[in-house]
Order: structure tokens, then C-alpha cells, then sequence
């Protein structure tokens, strides 16, 4: 565990993954000061779930790929309102109009029928092959040099758009994945690489050891809605002296060696540290005037909208199979894919009903509610093609936004790092700088704050 200290410390976020980076950091350092600044607009206590059909502004599940995340979230759920995924669920992806089981396992991959034999041997001998992937290279291309174009078009894609909600094309593998890219980079061979990324994993559980549950690295949710697990978390956190601000901040400046952060209220300091963990946006506005050129860089990352749609139907009008749907770029669906939520936690819905969560990516601010839902059920007749229409459509515009690591994205963070040589109090932590999922994110916090 991380030694205490008594150093102030800010985190300028805009949503749940903000409220994750912060609560760690107070976690691991008990001793020390951690604000928190949120948007008004952003502000994750103002989270009312729908009871009716448990929808969810963050995600449906989580899966406990960090020691750390697993310890906070057996210290701020309850046991009585969590569920535990018990069996690895199946899914689907579509191509050329008709579904397929997305395989599991390697002899599953070998026989499957969306590649033919000698594709899917030929990947499989590529798993043990010494391959060179480059920083700037995309998702897309690095399936494309490892394993084949139909490879890249069919399950890179769909493993972008179920993990990422963003195209393989338009997210560079490095930045998207840094810490399984540190350890691919050393020995370019996947399967050598999956080991030693795993055992480094086990290496970091060993820490947390005496704080793990027996559910650690499992997917998990909340039955009444995992929403409330940030909650529980920052309200927890601030009984143990987090300051929460839902303010948004929107200039620093610098006094000496600490930094004073100012928003439209007030102003706050003194911070030995600052951790932006928000959008680019927000950090290119709040740097506009502590340094203009610094400002300009974050100008050139761009961040994605999201937007979900919760449809219920009565199972005997619409039944589905499975875990979930992906649609490939090539089937040019408007609905990135759809988790069949009735299905993985049977436990949190009504036992007649079929609840879907659709992924409509980019911007919809044009289009209405109904448009939303037209789109996704035009994309799920693709399952069935005398769907009738839900009983419901719960349409939920995400307050936060998406990461999207553009190829370059790497080469560019690194000059902004190389700018902020003389400010160290300067950091930046969470999905938008530290790869998309939760398990880099606490890695690279916990290298910082070490």
C-alpha cells in the first residue's frame, strides 16, 4: 500500500470516472487533502436511476480487472444489492445480414463459421509469431499486420465498438491499451505477452490482498442500479474528508509551487497537485490563460458522445438469445451494438420481460427521442424481422463523454508532457489520458501518486 502523506490535491473531473480516479487516490492515501470539481451539469449525486427498468447513466456492469477496483467496490456496495455474473455470456456479431456466435475459447475460434479454416488457422499460428506494432498504429491496423484484413474488419472491429463504443479505425492500439502495450512492445509475441500482462496483474493483487472479495475479477452489478456505486463511493469518501465541489472549474493559476483553481463561484487552493481528469475540452478552457500554447495542444484531442436506449418488450412478443449483439463498421448499422440485460442479470428484471440496452454513438442532439428509438429498432430487426415495437424506449443522453485515442494521440501526449517538465504539479489521470478501461487507469494513478 502507498505511504500517507498530507499534500493537498485536486481533481477536476466531469463524471464517473472522475469520482473513480478521485475516491482512489483517497483510498490509497487517506491522509491526504482531495478535492473533487464536477460541473454543476455533471454532478453524479443528481443521478436518479429508473427504478422501473434499472437504466443506468454509467454502465450496466463491471468487471473487476483491478485489485483495486475490486477492494472499492466490496467496501461501497452491499451485499444484498449485488450481483455476481456467474457464466461467461455469449455474443453475437452480424455479418452480411445474419448473427453469429462470437467465439470464446481458441478451439471455438478454429471452427467457427464467420472465417474459413485456413483464416482462422492462420491466426491462431499468429498468436505465437514476433510481430513489431508501432505507436501511431491504429486498432484496426494492428489486427490488419497481426492476424489478416477479415480479422480486422470483423472482430477488431467488434471488440472496439463492445469495449470502446468507438470505431477500431479511428483509436490507436497504444494509447487505447498502454499498459498491455508496454509489455507486447518488450516481446512482440501475443501469446507471450497475455502471459506476462497477467502475471503483472497477479503481482498487483498480492498488494491488496487482504482487502480482495472472493468475486474479485468477476463482472458485477448492482440490482438497483450501478450508478449507485459511485455514489455510495464519493459519499463515503467525503465522510472520510474529500471535499466535493459540483462547480466547474475554468482557470488556474499558479502561486509559488501551488496552483489556485477558480471557478464561476469562488476560487480554491492551495493544491500541491492537480489531476485533470476530464475531457480535453475542458482542459484546453482551463489552461487558455496559464499557458496559451499548452492550451492549443489539448485543442487537437477530441471527445465522443454516447447515448443509450433502454427498450423493454414482453418475451413472448421478442425473445433473445445470448449476452449481447455487435454490428461491425462494415454492416453500417446507425446502433453500435445492444446488451440483452434480461439475460446476464435475469435477477433484476421483471422474469417476463426483454430488456436491451442499445449504443447510439456521435452526436444526436438534432434528433428526438422517437427518431433515437426508431433507429434502434430498425438496427434489432436485423434479429428479428417482424419486431414489434417496445413496450417502452428509455432514452438516456450520457453527460460524459467518450475518449477517443485518435492515431497520433500518443506522440502528442508525450510533447505535452515534455511541456510540463518544470510543472509536475500538473497530472492527468482517468480514461481520457490513461487508456479506456479501469485496470490502466488505477495502474497509471497508482505510478503517479507513487
Amino acid at each position: 500500500m502507498v505511504n500517507n502523506s498530507n499534500e493537498k490535491v485536486a481533481f477536476i473531473g466531469d463524471g464517473w470516472n472522475s469520482v473513480l480516479m478521485a475516491c482512489a487516490h483517497k483510498y490509497l492515501k487517506p491522509d491526504s487533502e482531495v478535492s473533487l470539481f464536477l460541473p454543476q451539469n455533471k454532478n453524479i449525486l443528481d443521478l436518479k436511476p429508473n427504478q422501473e427498468f434499472k437504466t443506468d447513466e454509467t454502465f450496466s456492469w463491471l468487471k473487476l480487472d483491478h485489485p483495486l477496483l475490486s477492494a472499492m467496490f466490496h467496501k461501497y456496495t452491499q451485499e444484498a444489492d449485488r450481483i455476481i455474473l456467474k457464466t461467461k455470456p455469449k455474443y453475437m456479431l452480424v455479418k452480411d445480414g445474419l448473427t453469429y456466435g462470437i467465439p470464446q475459447t481458441r478451439s471455438q475460434f478454429r471452427w467457427n463459421s464467420i472465417l474459413f479454416f485456413p483464416v482462422s488457422f492462420k491466426i491462431l499460428y499468429s498468436l505465437k509469431k514476433k510481430y513489431s506494432v508501432w505507436t501511431q498504429m491504429s486498432i484496426f491496423n494492428a489486427a490488419k499486420n497481426l492476424f489478416g484484413e477479415t480479422f480486422a474488419e470483423y472482430f477488431a472491429s467488434v471488440f472496439s465498438r463492445a469495449t470502446l463504443a468507438v470505431d477500431a479505425e479511428d483509436m490507436e492500439f497504444a494509447a487505447s491499451f498502454p499498459e498491455f502495450y508496454k509489455v507486447f512492445k518488450k516481446s512482440g509475441i501475443i501469446d507471450e505477452s497475455l502471459k506476462n500482462y497477467n502475471a503483472q496483474a497477479d503481482k498487483r493483487r498480492q498488494q491488496f490482498s487482504d482487502a480482495l472479495p472472493d468475486y474479485d475479477k468477476k463482472t458485477v452489478t448492482l440490482k438497483s442500479s450501478l450508478d449507485n456505486f459511485f455514489i455510495s463511493m464519493l459519499n463515503n469518501c467525503r465522510e472520510q474528508g474529500l471535499a466535493y465541489f459540483p462547480e466547474e472549474i475554468i482557470s488556474l493559476q499558479k502561486t509559488g509551487e501551488k496552483y489556485e483553481l477558480k471557478s464561476k463561484k469562488t476560487t480554491h487552493g492551495m493544491f500541491d497537485q492537480v489531476f485533470f481528469s476530464c475531457a480535453p475540452e475542458m482542459v484546453a478552457q482551463i489552461l487558455a490563460n496559464f499557458n496559451s500554447e499548452l492550451s492549443a495542444k489539448f485543442n487537437d484531442f477530441k471527445s465522443v458522445p454516447l447515448t443509450s436506449v433502454y427498450s423493454v418488450w414482453d418475451t413472448r412478443q421478442f425473445k433473445v438469445s445470448g449476452g449481447g449483439v455487435i454490428f461491425p463498421r462494415k454492416e453500417k448499422s446507425k446502433i453500435y451494438g445492444a446488451q440483452f440485460l434480461s439475460n446476464l442479470f435475469p435477477e433484476k428484471f421483471e422474469e417476463n420481460k426483454t430488456v436491451i440496452r442499445s449504443f447510439v454513438p456521435g452526436d444526436v442532439s438534432l434528433f428526438s427521442d422517437d427518431d433515437i428509438s426508431g433507429m434502434v429498432h430498425d438496427s434489432l430487426r436485423r434479429l428479428q424481422k417482424n419486431l414489434p415495437s417496445a413496450l417502452s424506449n428509455t432514452v438516456i443522453r450520457h453527460s460524459f463523454l467518450l475518449p477517443r485515442y485518435a492515431p497520433g494521440f500518443s506522440e502528442k501526449f508525450k510533447d505535452i508532457h515534455e511541456m510540463l517538465y518544470n510543472e509536475p504539479g500538473l497530472r492527468f489521470s482517468g480514461w481520457y489520458y490513461a487508456g479506456f478501461s479501469p485496470y490502466d487507469n488505477l495502474e497509471n494513478l497508482i505510478e503517479q501518486i507513487n
